[in-house]
């Protein structure tokens, strides 16, 4: 069964975004986006990440997006306090304004980049003004998958 849910996503995805840095894709069967990092994410600046992000969020608001999906297995950049900053509230806030219900975020192997992702993912969840979606942080893309299709 989770083959088949596999099969499906990729087989439905349009790309809609794709540098040297992340290949994003969108299903408008599921109102799913997906993000999905590569190892080159190793050079990558922090101006040019929020970029990539506010370029991802422009297309959340476009498509009308309900489920999101960050794969960051191959993620190598640590995001600086001043970006979880950034993340926990103007990022987050133009999402939940976007009516999206569900991000998964699939975690690298890389400790110092996953605890750099946790702590940007508790920030968002300590705010005032705490996103209306839900969010979980999963150690594989199988599981994230089915949370967001459940």
């Amino acid at each position: 069964m989770t083959t088949s849910i596999i099969l499906i996503i990729h087989t439905r995805m349009e790309a809609v975004l794709k540098n040297d840095f992340v290949t994003v894709s969108y299903n408008s069967t599921k109102a799913l986006l997906s993000l999905n990092w590569n190892l080159d994410t190793t050079f990558l600046k922090p101006f040019k990440f929020q970029e990539i992000l506010q370029r991802v969020t422009e297309r959340v608001e476009k498509l009308e997006v309900k489920l999101l999906l960050i794969d960051t297995t191959n993620f190598d950049f640590v995001i600086v306090p001043e970006m979880q900053a950034w993340l926990s509230t103007e990022f987050n806030q133009r999402l939940a304004k976007a009516g999206l219900r569900k991000m998964a975020i699939v975690l690298p192997e890389a400790v110092f980049v996953q605890v750099a992702i946790e702590q940007a993912v508790q920030e968002i969840k300590l705010q005032p003004e705490a996103p209306v979606f839900e969010i979980l942080q999963a150690d594989n893309l199988t599981k994230a998958q089915n949370w967001l299709f459940n």
